[in-house]
């Protein structure tokens, strides 16, 4: 009785034993058995687990990185729009009157833009520029006096009358001219000079000291005295 039952010990024993190494087997040698209560997990799916997780975190990385590619291409596409905008508003000449630029020197004739000044801060694009350019702003550039004077007078023996001109833009040796009626209520008028009326597009000659100059409107001939104005100067560096 006692070698039956000693028997079967050992036989439990090595069946055990065998189970053992059959489930060592089938997991590579790398598993054990886990004790009941607990969540074992071997180096095969550990592995596999990992692999999962870095797919998914390389997957989520390029498609977010994709729609991001996609949303620039959209913005470079519409650059060239936004450029042209930007070249359409550069090209209108802006000029600020409270820091001039340093005067350029060309051997070609520039174009000419007065009297298109902005005000600081504002882009426009002039329009119905003259092909010649446009002429100088007028200025007094002298005196007619004649004998002879009213009680409106500056002096009673003569009368003094302001003389004013402009270069004209056809030509740089024409003028125009005019001048202004003695009296409380002074009215502009022409002036003429060589038979040539002087307020016209072509103009008239240059007026010098001396030369007489008739205004038909006052029915009289006078003398000219031009003031003598200084050479053009400038400061390049303000």
């Amino acid at each position: 009785m006692l070698e039956k039952n000693l028997a079967a010990r050992i036989k439990k024993h090595v069946g055990n034993s065998e189970m053992r190494r059959s489930m060592k087997r089938m997991a590579g040698g790398a598993m054990s058995i886990c004790p009941p209560g607990f969540f074992c997990m071997d180096t095969g799916f550990i592995v596999f687990v990992s692999i999962v997780l870095l797919a998914l975190v390389v997957g989520v990385y390029f498609y977010t990185q994709g729609g991001k590619q996609q949303e620039v291409k959209i913005i470079v596409e519409r650059e060239p729009q936004q450029q042209q905008q930007a070249s359409i508003m550069q090209q209108a000449p802006i000029r600020d009157q409270r820091n001039p630029g340093p005067p350029e020197k060309s051997y070609g004739t520039a174009p000419d833009m007065r009297g298109f000044i902005p005000p600081p801060g504002v882009q426009v694009m002039p329009i119905q520029v003259p092909t010649q350019g446009l002429p100088q702003e007028f200025q007094q550039m002298g005196v007619l006096t004649t004998a002879g004077g009213s009680s409106t007078s500056a002096s009673p023996n003569r009368t003094l009358l302001p003389l004013f001109g402009r270069r004209v833009a056809v030509s740089r040796d024409r003028y125009n001219y005019y001048t202004r009626t003695d009296g409380f209520n002074p009215v502009q008028v022409s002036v003429s000079y060589k038979n040539r009326n002087c307020d016209d597009d072509n103009g008239c000659d240059e007026i010098m000291s001396g030369d007489t100059v008739g205004v038909p409107q006052l029915g009289q001939t006078f003398t000219s005295t031009i003031y003598r104005y200084n050479v053009p100067r400038y400061i390049p560096f303000v």
